[in-house]
C-alpha cells in the first residue's frame, strides 16, 4: 500500500555561532581555521507545502525566494509550485 504524502514539511534548523581563528606565525600551514558551535535559538523554521505557482510568506522573504528557486532548479523540479512560510528565520550572516 503506497505511503500518503503529507501535507506539509516542517523543517527547523538551529543557529550557528561560526568561530574563526587566525595561525598568526603560520605553523600550521595555512593563515586560518574555525570551529562553528549549534546554538538552540535563534533558529530557522520553514513550513513547505505543493503549490499551484510558487510563493513565499514570512520572514526574510528575498533570501528565501532565491534560495527556492536554486533548489528547483538544481533539483529539476519542474511539476507545480512550491510555497515556503517561513515562521523564524535566524539575521543573515553578519561579521564582527
Amino acid at each position: 500500500m503506497p505511503t500518503a504524502m503529507p501535507a506539509a514539511i516542517v523543517i527547523r534548523a538551529p543557529a550557528r555561532l561560526h568561530l574563526g581563528f587566525v595561525d598568526l606565525h603560520g605553523g600550521l600551514g595555512r593563515r586560518f581555521g574555525s570551529l562553528g558551535l549549534a546554538i538552540d535559538a535563534p533558529s530557522t523554521e520553514v513550513v513547505v507545502r505543493r503549490a499551484v505557482v510558487d510563493a513565499v510568506t514570512g520572514a526574510e522573504i528575498k533570501r528565501a525566494q532565491t534560495a527556492l528557486a536554486r533548489f528547483k532548479d538544481a533539483l529539476g523540479f519542474t511539476d507545480g509550485g512550491v510555497h515556503l512560510r517561513i515562521d523564524q528565520a535566524i539575521p543573515a550572516h553578519a561579521g564582527l
